[in-house]
């Protein structure tokens, strides 16, 4: 799971000192706010006007061809120190702060979507589903 980290401090940083909007997203934003597993890829919406500059900063990692998905978003891969990383380009999304927060971890800000905004949006089938309960348990005062 320290890989997985340490990808994901990479790209905020990268975001970060390059002034590209970002916020992790889907499972992996669970995996931020503390609820342990292995991911199949790490998943990040950014902005549509910084495609162009994500695709050009992360060159020299094996990137796949943009794709266009069924949700109305421009998409591709790359493998950054062996993870498998999914961004995400939506065409109607304005900015990267509706229902997100930051979170601290080894001194990077990572910016998130919540914890709370994937609990209500998650199938009641996934197996995920105790372990993002206790995780919010956490947050009630």
């Amino acid at each position: 799971m320290e890989e997985q980290w340490n990808v994901i401090c990479y790209l905020a940083e990268l975001f970060e000192i390059n002034n590209i909007e970002y916020q992790f997203d889907a499972s992996t934003s669970v995996f931020i706010h503390g609820v342990e597993f292995i991911m199949d890829d790490i998943d990040v919406i950014i902005l549509r006007q910084y495609k162009d500059k994500v695709k050009q900063l992360l060159i020299n990692y094996n990137q796949t061809d943009i794709k266009i998905s069924e949700y109305e978003m421009e998409y591709f891969f790359a493998e950054i120190q062996n993870q498998k990383v999914h961004f995400m380009f939506p065409y109607d999304k304005k900015d990267c702060i509706e229902e997100t927060r930051d979170i601290i971890h080894n001194g990077v800000k990572v910016h998130t979507k919540t914890a709370e905004f994937y609990r209500r949006h998650i199938k009641n089938d996934n197996p995920l589903l105790p372990l993002i309960d206790s995780v919010l348990e956490r947050y009630i005062i």
